[in-house]
């Protein structure tokens, strides 16, 4: 497996074709294939497509998982966010990019992601 190491962020030449789209039971089914894809590189926790499905369903519900949306709709890359009880921190879990859209250094110039919800 590959850890992406990105010390010195690459701002993109131009505008940053795409958004953030916070996921709805619209995108259970992509989002349990994105957690076996996950897995099944990662070599851990490997787990069933029930199981997969009932996490997928579990994000949504509490509304911390998201997609990174490409210039042509394509949903390329995921993440999800857990915050602390008291909400006062929160981790990053779960980063996972298709494999043809690697490498892309998506960023969003200043922070000022596009987000639907």
């Amino acid at each position: 497996m590959f850890a992406y190491d990105c010390l010195n962020l690459l701002e993109p030449e131009g505008k940053v074709e795409g958004r953030v789209h916070q996921c709805t039971v619209d995108d259970i089914e992509e989002i349990a294939e994105i957690y076996d894809l996950f897995q099944r590189e990662t070599g851990i926790d490997h787990l069933s497509y029930e199981q997969n499905r009932a996490n997928a369903e579990y994000s949504v519900n509490n509304n911390n998982i998201f997609f990174w949306e490409d210039g042509k709709g394509e949903h390329v890359a995921s993440c999800t966010y857990r915050p602390n009880e008291n909400g006062e921190l929160a981790s990053i879990e779960l980063v996972y990019t298709r494999e043809d859209a690697r490498r892309k250094h998506y960023l969003c110039k200043g922070g000022d992601a596009n987000v639907d919800n």
